[in-house]
């Protein structure tokens, strides 16, 4: 499901069955190649009981760097992947500002630095746009009552 074409990869979503009846389905990143080979897990994380998992949404032009949205009941927010080691990074922590919702990333800037997303609106109206660095830090805000930003290629 979702699949994110990148430089050297296309990313997707692909559902883990539970065992249990009752549970909810994970979802985890893969990757294979254009030519359909090479097929392989990139994301492996423990995720609790309430939880769907990873959505991919965007690539650095290098390839290095997968932005995805973790999502689960009630939470939400931008992830950073590393497509070498499928290491996992949260990228902005919910503030109070924001009822405790934090920024759902909707791209990624060519350089892969930069992480544009979509933050709730503190007054309860729309959302705002804003930008943050891919490590992590307070978003910068760009637009309010805004919604469904993009990167100009």
């Amino acid at each position: 499901m979702w699949p994110v074409w990148g430089p050297r990869w296309i990313a997707f979503v692909r559902e883990r069955r539970c065992s249990t009846h009752g549970c909810i389905p994970k979802d985890d990143v893969y990757l294979v190649k254009p030519s359909g080979s090479g097929m392989r897990r990139l994301t492996r994380a423990a995720i609790g009981a309430r939880m769907f998992g990873f959505v991919p949404t965007g690539w650095s032009a290098n390839g290095h760097r997968l932005l995805a949205a973790f999502h689960g009941l009630g939470v939400g927010y931008a992830v950073a992947i590393d497509a070498g080691t499928g290491a996992v990074h949260r990228i902005e922590q919910a503030s109070r500002a924001t009822g405790g919702r934090s920024v759902d990333g909707v791209a990624i800037s060519r350089d892969g630095t930069t992480i544009l997303g979509v933050q709730p609106n503190p007054a309860g109206t729309e959302a705002n746009v804003v930008a943050l660095p891919w490590h992590g830090g307070r978003p910068r805000l760009l637009a309010r009552d805004a919604q469904t930003p993009s990167w100009s290629r």
